[in-house]
Order: structure tokens, then C-alpha cells, then sequence
């Protein structure tokens, strides 16, 4: 399906230890990061997931809440 790219700065200490394949959650909705490069991560959602949730009227410049997903056990 079709992925849609976008890139959001983060603070250095929020993004601690953030890595490829890792997720985060923009808005509320787990998003792939594909890059972080200390100051800016890229990430990946499908048209499918974007398209059912709020991130589809997230425009250029917008304020989005970015937070780690918590692993359990």
C-alpha cells in the first residue's frame, strides 16, 4: 500500500536511544520511525492507518504531541 513520509524535530532528551524500526506515537497513533538524526525523526504511516485516524488533517506546521510507546514484560 502507500506509505506517507513526514519528519518532526524532537527534544534530544525525549529521543534518547530512538532507533529504526523503533515506534512512537504522534497525536495518539503508533507511527514507524525510519531515521532520527539527533534532531529530526523520520517516520512512516500507511494511507490505510493516516486515512482512518486525525493525523490525515495534520498539515506543514502543525503542533503534534510525539510520545515513546512503553514495551511491557
Amino acid at each position: 500500500g502507500t506509505t506517507y513520509t513526514f519528519t518532526v524535530p524532537l527534544d534530544s532528551g525525549f529521543a534518547a536511544g530512538l532507533v529504526a524500526g523503533e515506534e512512537v506515537t504522534i497525536d495518539g497513533v503508533p507511527v514507524a520511525v525510519t531515521e532520527y538524526d539527533g534532531e529530526y525523526a523520520t517516520m512512516e504511516i500507511t494511507l490505510d492507518r493516516l486515512t482512518r485516524t486525525d493525523l490525515v488533517s495534520v498539515q506543514v506546521g502543525d503542533e503534534v504531541v510525539v510520545g515513546r510507546r512503553r514495551s511491557v514484560g
